[in-house]
C-alpha cells in the first residue's frame, strides 16, 4: 500500500512538472512579431532586386528600373510590417529596417561585378543605371 501511494505521488508530481512548464519552442508574441519583421524585410529586398533584374534584362542599352514596380514592393512591405506588429511588439521600426533593406537591394544590383566595395562605402551611392551610379 504504502509503494502505490509513492508511485501516485511521484505520477501526481511529474503530471504536475509537465501541465504547468510552458512548452519547449513555442514561439512568444515578440518572437513571432520578429520572425514576421525579418520575413518582410526578406520579401522587399527579393522583390527589389527582381524589379532590378526584370530591368537588367530589357533591351534598352541603359536599363532603368521600374518605379512602379519598386513601389509595389514598398507597399507589401509596410502592410507586413504592420501585421506584424499587430503580433506583438518587438524591436525593428519600419523606417529604419526599410532603409537598410533599400540600401542592401540598391548595392548589390549597382555594384560593379567584382569590386572590393562594402556596404558602406560610396561606390554605389544616389540613382543608378546598371553599373553605373549617377
Amino acid at each position: 500500500m504504502r509503494s502505490t501511494r509513492g508511485i501516485i505521488g511521484a505520477i501526481v508530481l511529474v503530471l504536475t512538472v509537465v501541465t504547468v512548464s510552458p512548452v519547449p519552442g513555442a514561439p512568444t508574441p515578440e518572437q513571432r512579431c520578429r520572425a514576421a519583421k525579418l520575413k518582410a524585410a526578406g520579401k522587399k529586398a527579393k522583390a527589389q532586386l527582381a524589379c532590378h533584374a526584370k530591368a537588367f534584362l530589357s533591351a534598352v542599352p541603359t536599363p532603368a528600373t521600374d518605379p512602379e514596380c519598386l513601389q509595389k514592393a514598398e507597399e507589401k512591405f509596410t502592410a507586413a510590417f504592420t501585421r506584424a506588429e499587430a503580433k506583438g511588439p518587438c524591436f525593428g521600426d519600419p523606417i529604419t529596417v526599410e532603409a537598410q533593406v533599400d540600401a542592401f537591394a540598391t548595392e548589390v544590383a549597382c555594384r560593379p561585378p567584382g569590386s572590393i566595395c562594402s556596404l558602406s562605402s560610396e561606390c554605389c551611392v544616389g540613382a543608378c543605371v546598371f553599373f553605373v551610379c549617377a
